[in-house]
């Protein structure tokens, strides 16, 4: 299988490669994905750090976003983290004359800053799994990595597969339709829990 790991030019790939290597047997391979890139993926990862803006121009800039969604469209497996869950979104309130990819219906809203938790919500936390859910290691109690002041809002409550609670509310955390995935969490920084959950996303990609 191939892994291709998309650049936005504003992310740290090294430890999203590190963590997606580990899985795959010796006639796999993972691959930086930019703009010259040609192959068709099994399993595309964007990752994201920072503006929702930032992201999207970065891979409008070089129509990354197109074959995001031509791959996606054809049946290539795509996992967004932290930033690039919000960008499947349609659009984002920290950004809002920029749209997004539109491949989850929904937008992204800022934390709530009365509900007594800091915002940024840094930290570990875990997930309440909320439809049917593909990864067993999020059903698992076990806690992720969290860095983020945004979160999507899903307009369609199948594609809500997981959630965390944030003071005396919750957010979205895990969204799933169909071929994509979406985690608001780090699983490259999670330790365990997040190496079970890269080896069930290889699994699925396969």
């Amino acid at each position: 299988m191939l892994i291709s790991v998309i650049n936005l030019g504003i992310n740290n790939l090294t430890s999203v490669i590190n963590s997606f290597s580990k899985p795959l047997n010796s006639s796999d391979s993972i691959e930086i994905f930019d703009s010259s890139s040609s192959n068709s993926p099994d399993l595309l990862i964007l990752p994201g750090l920072g503006k929702f803006s930032a992201g999207m121009e970065a891979l409008q800039s070089n129509e990354m976003n197109y074959k995001i969604i031509e791959l996606t469209n054809s049946g290539t497996k795509l996992v967004g983290i932290c930033l690039g869950m919000q960008l499947l979104a349609e659009r984002s309130a920290e950004s809002p004359n920029t749209p997004g990819l539109g491949l989850i219906e929904g937008h992204c809203d800022k934390l709530p800053i009365n509900q007594g938790e800091p915002v940024p919500h840094i930290g570990w936390e875990s997930i309440e799994i909320s439809s049917t859910n593909l990864f067993p290691s999020l059903s698992s109690c076990r806690d992720f990595y969290f860095v983020h002041s945004y979160h999507l809002v899903a307009k369609i409550k199948e594609n809500i597969s997981g959630i965390t609670r944030f003071g005396n509310g919750s957010f979205i955390s895990v969204v799933q339709k169909n071929n994509i995935l979406g985690v608001q969490f780090h699983p490259e920084k999670s330790g365990q829990a997040g190496i079970d959950l890269v080896s069930e996303i290889v699994a699925w990609a396969r």
